[in-house]
């Protein structure tokens, strides 16, 4: 499906974001599409995340973005703040287009220290950069969304005593929580191969 047609639908079916509670630590991401160098499909801005003992999402790969500060308005000015605090991507630039939101996500995993992630899907030019943050970001890709889509990189992600759907991106495995907030975004694609 292309770029077009894509965000259309995302638009579409945008929901009105979960409400903000400063009584909880939430989170926001930003769901970074652009369109792929052929012109027929959308790529998505997937980054990993530094390793760094404690953290429960230590190496992963993620969506850009995090908690809500106090200084944050509501879940979209995290998501952007965050975003250029990770990848130095100004959500706010020309050319850049607001799409909409997506269904919050509730990690259901005792002691994560969030209770909601609100993710926002953005649609920005092939000409942006990505830079990882030295500190939080070890590295940014831009992947194919018929990659994530194609039934031959559906894995099983083994932690511990417990086994998780995952897709294979490269060397590692997107899984978990960011697996689950893209997985909206993934229905509303075309249908797996």
């Amino acid at each position: 499906m292309g770029l077009g047609a894509l965000t259309a639908r995302l638009a579409a079916t945008a929901e009105e974001p979960a409400p903000l509670d400063r009584a909880l630590r939430q989170a926001a991401v930003a769901l970074l599409l652009r369109e792929d160098a052929g012109g027929a499909g959308a790529e998505l801005l997937l980054i990993r995340r530094v390793e760094r003992d404690g953290d429960p999402w230590s190496g992963h790969l993620a969506l850009p973005g995090g908690k809500v500060d106090p200084q944050d308005g509501s879940f979209e000015e995290a998501a952007r703040r965050e975003t250029m605090e990770e990848v130095a991507i100004d959500l706010g630039a020309e050319g850049v287009r607001f799409v909409g939101a997506l269904p919050a996500t509730h990690p259901r995993r005792h002691g994560l220290p969030i209770s909601t992630v609100q993710p926002f899907a953005w649609c920005v030019g092939r000409d942006v950069v990505a830079i990882p943050s030295e500190d939080e970001v070890a590295a940014a890709m831009w992947v194919p969304l018929t990659d994530l889509r194609d039934e031959a990189n559906a894995v099983e992600h083994v932690l511990g005593a417990r086994t998780f759907a995952g897709i294979t991106v490269g060397t590692d495995v997107l899984w978990g929580m960011t697996l689950g907030i893209l997985a909206p975004l993934l229905d509303r694609a075309e249908p797996r191969r």
